[in-house]
């Protein structure tokens, strides 16, 4: 075998470490459903999920562009759900440990679900083994809606000219998955255990009760949650990290909620 054989066998190893779906939700055309088949084959990834498609998804049109990928558009997963979006994308989630959402919008301050990481800011070291992510892609025409950003653990931007900034959408999963295939080799920290997003969920229920208990207005309330939902799915938390903080925060409810014992720790230090 020679290194560049080797170099690509270590590779592939690596990225079965890392097991990343594409999520395409609302997708419009059948065309760009071929064309990201093709250009996952060409960088290594397999898993296609397809929520309510505009288009027949496994047309011979999809098929034409697939190219050499057609196995790829064979084996997506097709969801149609006609029950209120929300309450669906929230369950459906649940199944993936990191919820990646990308957009090309801007960054709008005022909008805190919409501030995001740029793609060549992305610290891929901090990915950690067996780690089961979904790349969320939105409509071409619209993207992703801050409903469903507000899912997202964080969301994901191409660096790109101001002036237009919107990449055909097999475009921008063909830029993301090449750099997701450059970084996977560099994974470290194989030996920490990530949070599950039901962990981080919980945890942030918790952060949630603490902002209730303090005396805030409502707006400044809503923008401090959704300030900590971006800081923890950008942090890619340990499963140790996480326990930790979510004693820390029942702690702190408890505190809030029964003064007392806030006293008689301060007298048990006096002494």
């Amino acid at each position: 075998m020679n290194g560049s054989e080797g170099h690509l066998k270590n590779t592939k190893s690596k990225l079965n470490d890392l097991d990343i779906t594409i999520v395409l939700i609302n997708v419009e055309s059948s065309g760009n459903v071929g064309s990201i088949a093709r250009v996952m084959k060409n960088f290594g990834f397999h898993k296609l999920i397809l929520l309510n498609p505009k288009e027949e998804p496994k047309s011979k049109y999809a098929y034409g562009f697939a190219m050499h990928a057609q196995e790829i558009l064979e084996n997506a997963e097709v969801i149609y759900n006609d029950n209120r979006e929300e309450e669906f994308l929230t369950k459906f989630f649940q199944q993936f440990d990191l919820v990646i959402g990308t957009s090309a919008k801007g960054i709008v301050r005022k909008n805190l679900k919409r501030i995001p990481i740029f793609l060549n800011e992305l610290d891929f070291s901090l990915f950690i083994k067996k780690t089961k992510v979904a790349l969320v892609f939105g409509r071409e025409s619209t993207g992703l809606t801050n409903n469903e950003i507000k899912l997202m653990d964080f969301l994901l931007r191409i660096p790109a000219d101001h002036e237009y900034p919107t990449l055909n959408i097999s475009q921008a999963v063909g830029i993301i998955l090449y750099t997701f295939y450059l970084n996977i080799q560099k994974i470290s920290r194989q030996e920490i255990s990530p949070a599950t997003k039901a962990e981080r969920d919980l945890l942030l229920k918790q952060i949630s009760h603490t902002i209730d208990n303090i005396p805030m207005q409502e707006f400044r309330t809503d923008r401090t949650l959704q300030s900590f939902r971006n800081f923890l799915g950008r942090s890619f938390l340990s499963e140790k990290e996480t326990s930790y903080l979510q004693n820390f925060f029942q702690k702190v409810n408890l505190a809030i909620e029964n003064p007392s014992i806030v006293k008689k720790k301060k007298k048990i230090v006096k002494k």
